[in-house]
């Protein structure tokens, strides 16, 4: 749902799965995390405490084990049952979108502008909204996004790549990006896109970044880039509408990889340039 181009995006039971976006993986290691805690609270506590109490201990380890299981065991079963997980309907980025969608139905302002809408108008909405919410993203989730786009240009071709930077990427081009990507980078796009489209929602205050911050940030990025890669990158940056897609890309995976290197207060304060 978040796009790349304005993104340049605990246990929270918001965000638990459930049985109709999990994989058969998902659910068996579920099953085996909270098979293996009650095993563990029966051989601690049998002849400490009662039926009663042994089961109110398991109902406490509930939560941990709908948590732990997709995320931890889930993934290792995928490795080694690969025929079984090829055969599910829903692929991960199926499944991290349902997941936004049942945390997105919580959220009031969702609800209210979504009644009555069919889900192709709730894709588009959410889109939408991902877009414009990425500015109003906070430290955290800056910093991460660098991360993030780094890992998702590299393996697009030029005109994707470029659309994605210059604002004109499409949710298929974004999809097909993802795909490419692994669960937990799926996980933590659309834990950013969540974040923005409720940003967006609630009008949260954009942080803003000062020309000075930039400018400070923008030498720190010149001085990790190979000298003779600078006035190439400079000029493409000057004017991207007049570069070709291929110098464009190269322009963005450039910037990308180095950002990462920067410092902290560096990182946000061109990340932000960038989405506002």
């Amino acid at each position: 749902m978040l796009s790349l181009q304005r993104g340049l995006p605990g246990m929270d039971l918001s965000s638990f799965p459930t049985p109709a976006t999990m994989s058969w993986s998902e659910l068996i290691g579920a099953g085996i995390v909270l098979g293996v805690l009650s095993i563990l609270i029966e051989a601690a506590y049998r002849d400490r405490i009662g039926g009663v109490g042994r089961a109110l201990y398991l109902m406490m380890a509930l939560p941990l084990a709908w948590w732990a299981g997709p995320q931890h065991v889930g993934p290792l079963l995928e490795q080694v049952a690969p025929p079984l997980s090829a055969s599910t309907s829903l692929t991960p980025y199926d499944r991290a979108s349902e997941r936004v969608y049942a945390r997105l139905d919580q959220v009031p302002e969702w609800r209210q502008r979504t009644r009555g809408l069919s889900r192709a108008d709730k894709d588009k909405l959410g889109f939408e909204l991902s877009q414009k919410g990425s500015a109003r993203l906070d430290d955290e989730s800056i910093q991460a996004l660098a991360v993030w786009l780094r890992e998702a240009l590299a393996d697009v071709d030029a005109p994707a790549c470029a659309a994605m930077l210059r604002g004109t990427a499409t949710p298929a081009q974004i999809r097909k990006a993802l795909e490419k990507l692994d669960r937990a980078s799926v996980e933590a796009y659309m834990d950013a896109s969540f974040s923005a489209v409720v940003a967006e929602l609630k009008e949260v205050q954009a942080p803003k970044v000062s020309s000075g911050e930039h400018e400070v940030a923008a030498r720190a990025l010149l001085e990790r880039v190979p000298k003779d890669w600078r006035s190439r990158l400079l000029s493409i940056l000057r004017m991207p509408r007049f570069r070709s897609d291929e110098e464009v890309c190269w322009a963005g995976r450039t910037v990308t990889y180095y950002v990462t290197s920067l410092s902290d207060r560096d990182q946000r304060a061109l990340m932000r340039a960038i989405v506002q």
